[in-house]
């Protein structure tokens, strides 16, 4: 785990928890961003400061940014990368300014800029939903687990609308116990609209997933909802 240094938008100090080797770096961290602010106004990139990374330059990965539109939820990804050892970057995005505060969830891998060795996929579990209140169909779902952090992929859908001012809580089988960690999930629904998707956030605890934050318009009897993030294992050491 490190704090920030710094950052060009005016947010308080954040915070990471993080993997890091030669080749990748797995990053989580939660933040918000306001948009009245003069120093998001004056910046046409997101720069954050931070600690000495092992890696000084990365590929260009993705980050969750999501608002709190109450009907859509609008949401999407974001370009990021580290650009050197002391900085990362995200792209601004201005769709979503009207909306007040943006929360951005990091929960990425960056890997070593024109790094042309293996990414074996192994260590992986296929996971299934052995207890669910709305009957949670799990299309497909499966963790590439590591010692310190481990992908996680899900996609489902539901036979019933959910209910948008309650907690939602479904077990799922195969993940590590320590998992610990806010997950963002993109929803589908029967509007078309170009800009951008529902996000809904949930909880990982253990093999315990719930969720609350649904947003008006979105449906969940609807198909091909999905979570696919990078999650650095709580409790494990920084540095390979």
């Amino acid at each position: 785990m490190f704090k920030s240094i710094s950052n060009n938008f005016g947010a308080p100090q954040i915070e990471f928890d993080d993997f890091q080797s030669d080749n990748i770096t797995i990053l989580n961290a939660h933040f918000d961003i306001d948009p009245a602010l003069p120093e998001y106004v004056s910046i046409t990139e997101f720069e954050i400061k931070v600690p000495t990374l092992k890696m000084s330059k990365s590929a260009v990965t993705t980050v969750f940014i999501r608002t709190d539109q109450p009907e859509y939820g609008y949401g999407t990804i974001l370009k990021s990368r580290i650009k050197d050892a002391n900085t990362i970057t995200i792209e601004k995005y201005g769709d979503f300014e009207q909306y007040g505060i943006l929360h951005i969830d990091i929960m990425s891998a960056y890997v070593k800029l024109g790094y042309r060795g293996p990414m074996e996929v192994k260590d992986m579990v296929y996971l299934s939903v052995q207890d669910a209140e709305n009957r949670l169909y799990l299309e497909r779902g499966s963790a590439t687990i590591k010692e310190r952090w481990m992908h996680l992929f899900l996609l489902f859908h539901t036979d019933k609308s959910l209910e948008q001012d309650q907690e939602h809580t479904y077990t799922l089988s195969g993940l590590p116990e320590d998992t610990d960690c806010i997950v963002p999930i993109i929803m589908t629904h029967g509007s078309i609209h170009t800009r951008g998707t529902s996000v809904a956030v949930g909880h990982l605890k253990g093999n315990t997933f719930t969720f609350k934050h649904i947003p008006k318009y979105v449906f969940s009897s609807n198909k091909n909802h999905f979570i696919n993030l990078f999650i650095v294992r709580k409790g494990t050491e920084t540095v390979e």
